[in-house]
């Protein structure tokens, strides 16, 4: 199977084979955790070859195709510069690389069922949609709104710089195709530029978007580079340090709370409780925005009470979240899902050592009751677990979903107090979590006072993510900064 080629932002992504081409199944665009177009292709009257495919910067590519050679020479050649913010945005020009005039017929393919993103990876939904679609000057709207469901999402696409298109629709049970079709005569050596815009909320002047798209994933690249500067290095870790670099700015989702950075790219394009903070703390020593967005935004998110469905109990730390249609209709339990056992301990580790790196009394007296709720959660956990791993009342959690739960840590790295193995694994960053707050590293947290002063031992001590043996193999401690 060709590699995947993503365009993203945020929660908004293309995603082709290797040469920009909607060739398999899951390729598309899609707009948080739904998939708006499951085709999306341009074609001219001959075929097209792809010629190159460049990731310029995050959120923006370009493609370039061309006619078959002829003695030498292409007739045509087209550039795509796609850009990715709140929509989909392309710089499409086609020129005439011969001597003679040239008629041709521009065609966007068009096809959607705005399928979930759970059901493009296998999961069968018994729904039926209906999808209108609504003609305009410039282009086409797609539409869905179940009656019985809160829940809709739309998607629109529009031309400009051409002037008469012909829009032609199929609308059958479950879906919809269409194509719009621009046609273009081309002098010898002339270039023509026809703006593209695939919005999420209604049709807009596509010239206009366009450009608004272009300066955003353009500054934005730019102020990255400017406030995070790649360190100079000779050698091969040149190109790892800049796609490091990069990859950071790519997996970045905007938040009220802040940044907090995705799970991958394109299917995990979420908040994930263990790989956001486990990234956010790896990046610590790069930014620590990052951070701090990812504990406010988990905080935020923190269950407060009990739900066996979404597995939920109070204190968790959430372990992924979605905003589709299935979410919506409660047909999957991810609104959010707790189902981690370590994404909450690692919470607690991370608001530590965001605030040990940063000294900032303000961000933990935030989080300080998040922090508090999520060891309280893992003390009861800890009490109700201890021994064989059965919660003492089973409307919460039965032994079959504890296993389910906890199978993914390896059995022989944990034991019970006798020192036996137990049955079904237990959680095992729970104590390094209790024992950084509570012993090594609790005594160098602020003590809020009824007034709310603060102190702080001056001396610190080393903390559980200080010491060597919490660090992988080969890795350089690095220095704590404010």
């Amino acid at each position: 199977m060709k590699a995947d080629s993503t365009v993203i932002m945020g929660s908004t992504f293309l995603v082709t084979d290797s040469e920009g081409r909607p060739t398999r199944d899951h390729d598309g665009f899609y707009y948080r955790d739904v998939r708006h177009l499951d085709d999306y292709a341009l074609s001219v009257d001959e075929d097209l070859e792809s010629l190159e495919v460049v990731d310029v910067r995050p959120g923006e590519r370009l493609l370039h195709l061309g006619t078959p050679l002829e003695t030498g020479s292409r007739k045509l050649h087209v550039s795509r510069r796609q850009f990715v913010a709140d929509g989909l945005f392309e710089d499409l020009t086609i020129s005439n690389l011969s001597g003679s005039p040239v008629k041709t017929s521009l065609t966007l393919r068009l096809g959607s069922r705005f399928d979930d993103l759970f059901e493009v990876r296998g999961m069968v939904a018994d729904l039926d949609r209906t999808i209108d679609v609504d003609r305009h000057e410039t282009g086409l709207t797609f539409r869905y709104a179940p009656s019985d469901a809160a829940f809709s999402r739309s998607v629109s696409i529009t031309l400009a710089h051409v002037a008469d298109i012909a829009i032609d629709v199929n609308s059958r049970a479950n879906r919809v195709d269409a194509t719009i079709e621009a046609d273009l005569t081309l002098a010898p050596g002339e270039s023509r530029t026809v703006p593209v815009a695939v919005t999420v909320d209604g049709p807009a002047p596509a010239a206009q978007q366009l450009q608004v798209a272009r300066k955003t994933v353009r500054d934005r690249a730019e102020d990255w580079t400017e406030a995070k500067p790649i360190p100079e290095h000779s050698g091969s870790w040149t190109s790892v340090l800049r796609e490091s670099h990069e990859n950071l700015l790519e997996l970045q989702l905007p938040t009220e709370h802040g940044p907090i950075l995705a799970a991958g790219v394109p299917w995990f394009a979420t908040a994930f409780g263990r790989d956001s903070i486990i990234a956010a703390f790896q990046s610590l020593g790069v930014d620590t925005g990052l951070a701090k967005g990812t504990c406010r935004y988990l905080g935020a998110h923190q269950a407060d009470t009990y739900d066996a469905e979404r597995d939920a109990e109070p204190g968790k730390i959430l372990h992924e979240i979605r905003c589709g249609e299935l979410t919506a209709r409660e047909l999957v339990p991810h609104r959010p899902y707790y189902g981690t056992v370590d994404a909450t301990p690692l919470f607690v580790v991370l608001v530590h050592e965001t605030w040990r790196r940063t000294g900032d009394d303000e961000f933990l007296a935030e989080l300080w009751p998040n922090v508090q709720r999520a060891l309280s959660g893992l003390t009861t956990m800890q009490n109700a677990l201890m021994g064989d791993c059965w919660h003492t009342d089973s409307t919460v959690r039965g032994p079959v979903n504890c296993a389910i739960r906890a199978g993914k840590t390896a059995v022989t790295g944990l034991f019970t107090l006798t020192g036996a193995t137990p049955a079904v694994p237990l959680p095992s960053r729970r104590s390094k979590a209790t024992s950084t707050m509570r012993s090594g590293g609790a005594q160098n947290w602020p003590v809020r006072w009824g007034n709310g002063s603060s102190q702080r031992h001056s001396k610190r001590k080393p903390n559980a993510l200080s010491s060597a043996s919490t660090r992988p193999s080969g890795s350089q401690t690095r220095s704590s900064t404010r």
